[in-house]
């Protein structure tokens, strides 16, 4: 947590030090694979895992099932953490906007401080 810690106050806007998780909902594996693109085009790191994960992609619309899962790997999730939603139909450009916006959201303490206050408040 340290090291993520004095990652996120250097505030580096293009490219998040911690690895992305990526979920897909049905019918959304095109936006899967187009955010995986986008990923390795930045070199941004992937897990399969919510310990690693300081970035969640959700691609298209979970439903009421997966969206019990999503917020399960998202309690999980160590700080600093965000999430994010894309739609299925989502364009490279869109992508890029979202994991810019993504991102900043990691890298802006002021956004981080009061989940980790109700983390481990």
């Amino acid at each position: 947590m340290a090291c993520r810690r004095s990652v996120l106050a250097r505030g580096s806007v293009t490219q998040p030090y911690v690895a992305v998780l990526v979920i897909a909902a049905p019918g959304a594996t095109e936006a899967r694979s187009a955010v995986e693109r986008r990923l390795r085009h930045r070199g941004w790191p992937r897990t399969s895992s919510p310990a690693n994960a300081g970035l969640l992609i959700v691609c298209g619309e979970p439903g009421q099932t997966l969206s019990r899962t999503v917020q399960a790997i998202w309690d999980d999730m160590p700080g600093p953490r965000t999430m994010t939603w894309l739609r299925e139909a989502a364009s490279a450009a869109e992508i890029d906007a979202t994991l810019d916006r993504a991102a900043q959201r990691l890298a802006d303490i002021q956004e981080q401080w009061p989940d980790a206050l109700v983390r481990n408040g």
